[in-house]
C-alpha cells in the first residue's frame, strides 16, 4: 500500500496489479481517516462528553465493521468490483435511510421534548446531543444492514435480485 507515491499507485492500476485486496485496503483506510476527521470536526466548539465520545466511537466501530462485513460479503461472493458496488450503492440506501431517519427525528423529536422538559425543566443541549448520537448511529447501523444485503445480493448472482427494492 502506497502512503505518498500516487505515481507508482497509478502505475500499478495502468498495469493491472492492484486486486481487490489491495483496493479494499485503500478504501478501508479512507474510510476509518474520514471517520477520525468528522469526529474530531464535530467536537469544534461543543462541549467534550464521555456519553458523545462512547457514542461517537460506537459510531466508527459501526462503520469500519460494517464496511468490512460488506468487503467479505462480496469477497464470499464473485469478489469483484467491491468499491463499485460500494460507491454506487451508497446513493439509494443512502436516500432511503436519510429520509426515513429525517421523518423518524422529526416524529421521535415530540416525546423527547416532552422527556426532557419533564426532567430538566428544559430540552438541555446534552440531551439533544444524545438524541442525535443515537439516531445517527441507528442511521449507521440501517444503512450498514441494508449495504451487506444488497452486496450479498449482487456479490451472489442476478437471479437472487428480481423482486428486490
Amino acid at each position: 500500500m502506497y502512503w505518498w507515491k500516487v505515481s507508482a499507485l497509478a502505475e500499478d492500476f495502468r498495469e493491472g496489479r492492484v486486486g481487490e485486496r489491495e483496493r479494499f485496503k485503500y478504501y478501508m483506510a479512507f474510510t476509518v481517516l474520514m471517520t477520525i476527521g468528522i469526529v474530531l470536526a464535530s467536537y469544534a466548539g461543543q462541549q467534550f462528553t464521555i456519553v458523545n465520545l462512547a457514542l461517537d466511537a460506537l459510531g466508527a466501530v459501526v462503520t469500519i465493521g460494517g464496511t468490512v462485513l460488506c468487503y467479505r460479503a462480496n469477497k464470499r461472493g464473485d469478489n469483484a468490483d467491491f468499491i463499485g458496488r460500494m460507491i454506487c450503492l451508497t446513493w439509494p440506501i443512502g436516500i432511503k435511510v436519510l429520509v426515513l431517519f429525517v421523518i423518524a427525528s422529526i416524529v421521535s423529536s415530540v416525546p423527547v421534548i416532552i422527556i426532557l422538559w419533564e426532567i430538566h425543566g428544559d430540552t438541555g443541549s446534552l440531551g439533544w446531543d444524545v438524541f442525535f448520537n443515537v439516531s445517527g448511529l441507528a442511521a449507521g447501523i440501517c444503512y450498514y444492514w441494508l449495504t451487506y444485503k444488497y452486496i450479498t445480493l449482487v456479490a451472489g448472482g442476478k437471479e437472487e435480485l428480481a423482486g428486490q427494492s
